[in-house]
């Protein structure tokens, strides 16, 4: 179930007669989005303010905020009359989704990287067999009249999740973890996204082992299409501080007890110079995805070794970290 890493972005979607609201918050009815004919990045959307009038198109620019539920503009339905736009491109409103000339569903909401704006997922309402959902390199045309579907070399059919809201997604996904005994302590350290039916898990854990738990269960839960688990180890949080540390010419020399914690770290020992212990909370704190770094060195000019899990008073510690 578990795929490997994909960039995590942020995501702007677009459900077929979702409220739109313009800068003034006048109330309007999302119809359509249009999409550049080549690249289908999404360049405009068609709104229509008021239930007899004609739809009106916006420019993707003026997009503040955009979910499942609602469509937020930062300009006033009287500037999008007067500016009169017709964009270029194909317009779609909810069309058949179909493959080897099937029709496979309705198209119900699309969802594009808010960054690059280029199309990400498409929602399908197969009617009595509920909305699914499916990525966009699985799509072959785009047209005003609906999406073609590509045809697999081995002819099989095109993956289909089920969709569920992402809250609802993540609240199980988070419900799967704390209900497993090991596992609920490292979720303090974890952050669970859902998105569409992907769902990424970054963070820290505190073994492999629970990373690699966390992972199965999760994967197990209904309606997920893709699993990226980019959760770190706290032992991998501690090499890759303490390699940082030993490369750094203000620190290579020291010798410091690098201890993390569900990704807050503590740094414990003794260092020769005010100059050294700052450089060491600078390093540590550059880590990717660290928490807060508690820095408990303490500067002492005869600092030349380190005890075996040195503590805050640089003394021997009874269990590691000082816990």
């Amino acid at each position: 179930m578990e795929t490997p890493a994909t960039t995590f972005a942020p995501v702007i979607k677009f459900r077929f007669g979702a409220d739109v609201r313009d800068a003034e918050g006048a109330g309007g009815t999302l119809t359509s989005v249009v999409l550049h004919a080549e690249t289908h990045a999404i360049v405009g959307l068609g709104v229509r303010f008021g239930a007899f009038s004609r739809p009106v198109y916006a420019p993707v620019e003026a997009v503040t905020a955009a979910t499942a539920r609602s469509v937020e503009l930062n300009i006033t339905r009287a500037e999008i009359e007067k500016d009169g736009l017709q964009p270029e491109g194909v317009k779609l409103s909810g069309g058949a989704v179909s493959q080897h000339g099937k029709r496979l569903g309705k198209l119900a909401q699309v969802s594009f990287n808010a960054d690059t704006r280029a199309l990400w997922r498409l929602v399908i309402d197969r009617g009595l067999g509920g909305e699914v959902v499916i990525s966009a390199s699985a799509v072959d045309q785009i047209s005003t009249s609906g999406v073609a579907l590509t045809t697999p070399a081995d002819g099989s059919g095109v993956t289909l999740t089920p969709f569920r809201p992402d809250h609802e997604l993540r609240e199980d996904v988070i419900k799967a973890i704390e209900d497993y005994g090991r596992l609920r302590v490292d979720m303090e350290g974890v952050n669970v996204t859902a998105t569409d039916g992907i769902v990424w898990l970054r963070g820290f854990v505190s073994s492999d082992l629970n990373r690699r738990l966390m992972g199965d269960l999760v994967g197990q839960v209904h309606g997920i299409g893709e699993l990226h688990n980019e959760l770190m180890t706290d032992p991998e949080l501690a090499g890759t501080i303490s390699r940082a540390l030993a490369r750094d010419p203000r620190t290579a020399e020291e010798r410091i007890g690098v201890y993390p914690t569900l990704g807050r770290v503590k740094l414990r020992g003794a260092v020769r110079t005010a100059a050294a212990r700052e450089a060491a909370a600078q390093i540590a704190n550059s880590a990717p995805g660290v928490g807060e770094v508690s820095n408990e060195l303490h500067v002492s000019a005869d600092a030349n070794v380190l005890p075996v899990l040195a503590g805050v008073t640089n003394t021997e510690d009874d269990v590691p970290g000082g816990r």
